[in-house]
């Protein structure tokens, strides 16, 4: 079975990835990622990538 990871959000920190932008303005990343890849996209908090 092949697992296919939704596109990457763009704005992401070394390590702690979208963590920072999470915290103080959810919406705009959400909306970032909605403009750039469509419904599915992949944030990174920390090491660990959500979809």
């Amino acid at each position: 079975m092949t697992v296919t990871v939704p596109p990457m959000v763009s704005g992401g920190l070394p390590v702690i990835g979208h963590l920072v932008e999470m915290l103080r303005n959810r919406e705009s990343l959400f909306k970032r990622g909605y403009a750039e890849h469509g419904d599915l996209f992949t944030i990174k908090l920390g090491p660990q990538p959500f979809w």
